[in-house]
């Protein structure tokens, strides 16, 4: 039983290193909270928020997370599962659009 929770504990814990090193690497975070954008770690330009906050209407979306993650010398946009293909997409057409 001791060696049991012992696992558990250490799989919990690499777990909380890896998705703790995830956050560290993002170069921004962009959080959704009722249907706005902000961010929340890095510098976004704010008529990125602004049309981000605009797409959070027209697909009713009201929480999600955007994050813009290293790859290489470019910047790869993630996001958190629930927001759906669509939206990402447009956020993305977006993005293309402001850099």
């Amino acid at each position: 039983m001791t060696g049991a929770v012992v696992a558990v504990l250490l799989i919990a814990a690499a777990v909380w290193i890896v998705l703790r090193n995830r956050d560290l690497r993002a170069i921004f975070v962009i959080r959704i909270e009722d249907g706005s954008a902000r961010a929340v770690r890095g510098a976004v330009r704010t008529d990125f928020l602004s049309d981000i906050s605009d797409l959070c209407g027209d697909h009713g979306i009201r929480t999600g997370e955007i994050r813009g993650m290293p790859n290489g010398r470019f910047l790869r946009l993630t996001f958190s599962r629930r927001l759906p293909p669509g939206f990402c997409q447009e956020v993305r057409n977006c993005w293309a659009s402001t850099v």
